[in-house]
């Protein structure tokens, strides 16, 4: 019997754990880079199945979080570098990540269609601003966090998160939301 500081831990709760708390997170998170949910889950079963092959090396430099969006940013950016990989229209929409503060039903509606018209406009983003903008602002993540995640200095986060912001802006400023 070895004397090794993991022999305690329970694996297969730690995993049941993440699943439960990071699944539904993590398939909106691939979802925004292949754009197709189908995709999205079976990239996230990868993530589970590598998770399970590697938890015992996790070395904690981070949290599981952000080590499981790192994963599953590496899995998403592995399928589109994949040769037989066409990109389609959008023809979903991420508008559950954004939350309607108002309860009538006429102006849910149109907050409704206005988010849904956002969040296209978030996914039609080039993949570096993208990513960051759906990172920062409805993953909630830290700089920091976003800085390990993808291997990037904090400054290329704040000026991709900027950058990302302008051209949103620069949508929106074209009335194409209003249209």
């Amino acid at each position: 019997m070895t004397n090794n500081k993991y022999d305690h831990i329970d694996y297969e709760d730690i995993i049941e754990n993440l699943m439960d708390t990071y699944s539904l997170s993590l398939i909106n998170f691939a979802y925004t880079y292949v754009k197709d949910w189908g995709t999205a889950e079976d990239i996230i079963q990868e993530v589970f199945i590598n998770l399970y092959h590697h938890l015992d090396s996790f070395e904690q430099r981070s949290s599981y979080k952000t080590w499981l969006y790192k994963i599953t940013a590496n899995k998403a950016r592995d399928y589109l570098r994949k040769s037989f990989f066409k990109r389609n229209f959008i023809t979903d929409s991420i508008s559950f990540l954004l939350k309607p503060d108002i309860s009538t039903p006429e102006l849910d509606l149109i907050n409704k269609s206005e988010n849904r018209q956002i969040a296209n406009m978030v996914l039609e983003l080039p993949l570096i601003y993208r990513e960051i903008i759906i990172l920062y602002f409805y993953e909630n993540m830290k700089l920091t966090e976003i800085s390990s995640l993808l291997d990037i200095n904090i400054s290329t986060v704040k000026s991709r998160i900027s950058r990302g912001k302008k051209l949103l802006k620069s949508k929106l400023e074209r009335g194409s939301i209003y249209e």
